[in-house]
């Protein structure tokens, strides 16, 4: 995708618009009242976000994008941080499998949630359709970047 550096500024704008959809939605699903602050948003090839990646555990997801605007997009949470977001939209005790699945399940609709504010707020603004890929949860531990750590 080519960017007019113009247009950046506008960019970032609708990241704090999206951000601040996505914290409402959490906010009614969670019945906690959720504040959001983006402090910086990038526009990075692949091996950027690597480098951006590497030696960190985080969990989150992986969607496409598809028409007025195309490619992909991650949405990634430290592991600690999601497990707190997880801790208040369910009761997470043990680690059986089904547990754990659950808890895979959450972090995927959280992410389709938030990326879901930011995609609106984008279609909006370029009065386009832009459609998402169905959500792919991923994780690594200390190791590999979103899009080459383990999915589910």
């Amino acid at each position: 995708m080519k960017v007019d550096i113009r247009e950046l500024g506008q960019f970032n704008h609708l990241a704090s618009e999206g951000a601040e959809r996505a914290a409402e939605a959490l906010s009614q699903l969670a019945g906690v009242q959720m504040d959001v602050d983006v402090t910086d948003v990038s526009l990075v090839t692949e091996n950027v976000l690597a480098e951006a990646f590497t030696n960190r555990s985080f969990v989150g997801v992986e969607l496409g994008l598809e028409g007025g605007l195309e490619g992909e997009t991650v949405l990634a949470f430290e592991r600690e941080r999601a497990m707190k977001l997880q801790d208040l939209l369910m009761d997470v005790t043990d680690n059986d499998s089904s547990e754990e699945r659950l808890a895979k399940s959450s972090v995927t609709e959280l992410g389709n949630i938030m990326v879901g504010g930011f995609i609106d707020g984008w279609a909006d603004h370029l009065d386009t359709a832009i459609n998402m890929t169905p959500p792919r949860y991923t994780e690594a531990r200390d190791a590999h970047p979103p899009g080459r750590g383990h999915r589910s």
